[in-house]
C-alpha cells in the first residue's frame, strides 16, 4: 500500500497512508513528490511496503569495525595500495586528510559514511557488491 513510511525507535515499521501532520505542516499523499525527504523524523513516501522495507533495511545497515572491513576487502582482492591510492586522488587537501583520517582512526565504518561512496567510485565498485561485502563483513569475528 503506497504511503508515507518510517521506521520507530524499537524499529516496527510505521505507516501513515493518506498523510501526515508534523509541527511544520501538514504532507498529503496526492502531491507527496513535492516534499523534501526526510521530513518530520524521517518519514518517506514509498509505493509499497515492499519498497519502503528494502530502503530501510538498507538505512539501518550496522557499523562494522574496522577489522572487519579490511579483511573483507582484502577477502575481495582490494589491498591496502589500492585503498590508498582512492584517499590520495582526492582533490580536496582538507577532504583528503579527513578521509585518511577517518579511515586510520574510526572505531566503527558506516556503510552510509561518505568515504564509502568514495570508496566505492574509486575502486569501481557497484553499490551492490558493496553490500555484498558488507554482509560478508559482519560475519568476521
Amino acid at each position: 500500500m503506497s504511503g508515507f513510511y518510517r521506521i520507530d525507535k524499537d524499529g516496527a515499521l510505521l505507516h501513515a497512508p493518506n498523510g501526515l501532520a508534523t509541527p511544520t505542516g501538514s504532507y498529503v499523499s496526492s502531491n507527496h513528490n513535492a516534499y523534501v525527504y526526510p521530513i518530520d523524523g524521517a518519514w518517506r513516501w514509498f509505493d509499497d511496503e515492499a519498497a519502503a522495507l528494502v530502503f530501510f533495511a538498507g538505512a539501518q545497515t550496522p557499523p562494522l569495525t574496522p577489522v572487519q572491513v579490511r579483511i573483507a576487502l582484502r577477502q575481495a582482492g582490494i589491498t591496502s595500495a589500492m585503498v590508498d591510492a582512492v584517499i590520495a586522488a582526492i582533490s580536496d587537501p582538507v577532504e583528503r586528510d579527513i578521509a585518511a583520517t577517518y579511515w586510520e582512526y574510526a572505531t566503527q565504518i558506516h556503510r552510509d559514511h561518505p568515504l564509502i561512496a568514495s570508496f566505492t567510485t574509486g575502486l569501481g565498485l557497484t553499490s551492490e557488491q558493496v553490500d555484498t561485502m558488507w554482509q560478508a563483513a559482519a560475519g568476521i569475528t
